[in-house]
């Protein structure tokens, strides 16, 4: 039914959240190690009509006039980087004037907001989270794998380009890598670009899903505590995991689109599947299950327990 949107989707931050997804799977300017959706496999800082802006709207139109209840966010996110997109400003003035009480969320990387006319096009956002996970240029390398035209102290000075034109909610969000961004000189350094971007927050965040390398780990919750308190120029969030369910009604061939373009974008526990579709977990078990027997999903074993990934990137 649907292409470029999925969910609604609950995310450990933004609530409930219909999620826009503007170019091809895995086209960004990062190769991330901890990234849920595998490996990139076009690393690019080209922006392009990746995807139709008229289908986009079409599609955000039909979800948004025949939904039972609207998301908390329309969120730019999934399986790449959203800004690589150069019709993004155009999807948000449509929403905007389509549905002027939506808010809008955009999850960036950042590698892209030296560019003004990009800057000026999403100032339609309610909220913007651009990652700062990295200022040494090592580590910059060793977790995000960048594109070779991306330096790390050019996207500080972008996010503060964007902080002094922006007058919606900019929450910087730091994924901790153990080993990596968690030395006491990387702390420091991601501390003085805050004192620069000056942030109305900071989200602290690891792992939840499997990440592209099993080099991540997930920092334990002393640790992320120590961090936090690290960060004391700066209001500190620490991202942690929703707990309520959403409850709907949905065909059978819904239920399968919703199920599947989610574990697209985001490998997912029943857990997770639990509260994104709001069925039991019994009922869950045994759809997911015929969904293997299909070739429709695959299952992995990661930390939190086993996660559904979709067998084939093209279905859906």
């Amino acid at each position: 039914m649907y292409k470029y949107i999925f969910g609604p989707v609950v995310s450990r931050r933004l609530g409930l959240s219909l999620g826009i997804d503007l170019v091809p799977f895995k086209t960004c300017p990062f190769d991330c190690v901890y990234c849920e959706c595998g490996a990139t496999t076009n690393l690019t800082v080209k922006r392009a009509e990746y995807v139709p802006v008229d289908d986009v709207c079409t599609e955000i139109g039909t979800y948004m006039k025949t939904a039972e209840s609207h998301p908390d966010y329309i969120t730019f996110s999934g399986s790449g980087e959203p800004t690589l997109h150069t019709g993004i400003g155009e999807i948000i003035k449509y929403i905007k004037s389509s549905f002027p009480e939506q808010k809008i969320a955009l999850l960036t990387n950042a590698a892209l907001l030296d560019d003004s006319s990009l800057r000026r096009d999403i100032l339609g956002c309610d909220l913007i989270v651009p990652s700062l996970d990295a200022v040494s240029p090592q580590v910059f390398k060793n977790i995000l794998g960048p594109h070779s035209s991306l330096d790390p102290q050019k996207i500080i000075d972008s996010i503060a380009e964007l902080r002094n034109e922006y007058s919606g909610k900019l929450v910087v969000e730091l994924f901790i890598v153990p080993g990596q961004n968690d030395t006491p000189e990387e702390l420091a350094l991601i501390k003085s670009a805050l004192d620069k971007i000056r942030p109305d927050a900071l989200q602290i965040n690891s792992l939840d899903r499997p990440g592209t390398s099993s080099m991540v780990t997930k920092p334990d919750d002393a640790r992320l505590e120590q961090i936090a308190a690290f960060f004391d120029n700066v209001n500190v969030q620490l991202v942690k995991r929703p707990d309520y369910l959403v409850k709907t009604s949905q065909g059978r061939e819904l239920l399968r689109r919703k199920i599947v373009s989610t574990v697209k974008r985001r490998p997912s526990t029943i857990d997770d599947l639990m509260v994104i579709v709001g069925i039991a977990r019994d009922e869950l078990t045994a759809i997911i299950e015929s969904y293997i027997d299909e070739g429709l999903i695959k299952a992995e074993e990661g930390e939190r327990g086993t996660f559904y990934r979709a067998a084939k990137q093209e279905e859906y």
